[in-house]
C-alpha cells in the first residue's frame, strides 16, 4: 500500500512538472508568434509612410501593403502619430 501511494504521489509530481514545462513552452512560442506579427506589421506601416510621403497613391498602397484603405488614409492625414508607432 505504501509504495502505490508513493507510486501516485511521484505520478502527479512528474504529471505536474511535465505541465509547467509544456506550459511554458506554448507560452514562448506564443509570444515568438506575436513579436513577428507586431514586427511585420510595424515594417508595414513604415513601408506605406515612405510610399504617402512619395505622393502614391492611397489605393495602390492599401492593395500593395495589405493594409486597409481607411488606416492608410488615416496615415497619410496623421503622419506624425504613425512615425512615432512605427520607430523603434
Amino acid at each position: 500500500r505504501d509504495w502505490t501511494k508513493a507510486w501516485e504521489k511521484e505520478g502527479l509530481r512528474k504529471g505536474i512538472h511535465r505541465g509547467r514545462r509544456e506550459g511554458m513552452e506554448k507560452g514562448i512560442e506564443k509570444g515568438i508568434e506575436k513579436g513577428r506579427q507586431e514586427g511585420l506589421r510595424k515594417a508595414l506601416a513604415r513601408t506605406a509612410m515612405r510610399m504617402i510621403e512619395k505622393g502614391m497613391d492611397l489605393e495602390t498602397i492599401s492593395e500593395l501593403t495589405g493594409l486597409d484603405i481607411d488606416k492608410v488614409r488615416d496615415m497619410s492625414q496623421n503622419p506624425d502619430r504613425y512615425r512615432a508607432e512605427t520607430d523603434g
